[in-house]
């Protein structure tokens, strides 16, 4: 099921292209106070997750808009060790800045190279 644009933000164009649903509206939704939608928009990513690739960083997204740091880490460092090309928005990425004080997501900019 994919998250319709309208209901939470609009889809980025990234996320049409791939036809997959909006991580980003996971998020927004979880602020938002729709923790189902981004309950959902997570649960399709891993259904997907089992037949086709898809980057451990969109999972990570929606983990932090969720408040589940944990998992949210555990994704980033699938997704370096998968050299998800997401990977690369990692240091800048917003989303993210809930994760910024954790000692493991430091050590994974480090890995990285992009320390700050």
């Amino acid at each position: 099921m994919l998250i319709k644009a309208d209901s939470v933000a609009s889809v980025p164009a990234a996320g049409m292209m791939t036809n997959l649903p909006c991580p980003e509206c996971g998020e927004r939704g979880t602020r938002l106070g729709r923790k189902s939608e981004a309950e959902q928009v997570l649960q399709e990513l891993r259904r997907r997750s089992e037949r086709r690739y898809v980057s451990p960083y969109f999972l990570a997204t929606v983990y932090v808009g969720l408040g589940r740091k944990e998992q949210a880490l555990i994704s980033l460092e699938n997704g370096y060790a998968d050299r998800s090309t997401f990977m690369v928005i990692t240091k800048d990425d917003p989303e993210l800045d809930p994760l910024r004080s954790e000692p493991r997501f430091l050590a994974l900019l480090r890995g990285m190279g992009v320390e700050k």
